[in-house]
């Protein structure tokens, strides 16, 4: 029976490591209204490999997401250590996103 062996949950991230050694971990990137897009950030736990998913919802700083504040990425570098996205519909209200990331 799959069992969680290790987790953790602090105020920007978390992380659940199950008995057949899959990992599931997340948290918030912030970031300053005046960045350029580019988000790069390493997973509080490596994987073995990179990740089979990774899932973001951008995080603004209105009241909606109408005027193109929704994350796009344009181009990206996953590995097993970490991931750096680049925002292409970038707009200054974004704040930074939620991300989520699975795998072994």
């Amino acid at each position: 029976m799959r069992k969680i062996v290790s987790n953790y949950t602090g105020s920007d991230s978390w992380y659940r490591i199950w008995s057949d050694g899959f990992i599931e971990q997340g948290g918030k990137v912030t970031a300053s209204i005046s960045t350029s897009g580019i988000y790069t950030f390493t997973f509080p736990i490596p994987f073995i490999s990179a990740p089979i998913s990774i899932d973001t919802t951008t995080i603004a700083s209105g009241s909606s997401n109408s005027q193109g504040n929704e994350l796009t990425i344009k181009s990206g570098t996953l590995t097993a250590t970490g991931v750096q996205f680049l925002n292409d519909g970038y707009k200054t209200s974004k704040t930074g996103f939620y991300w989520t990331a699975r795998g072994y």
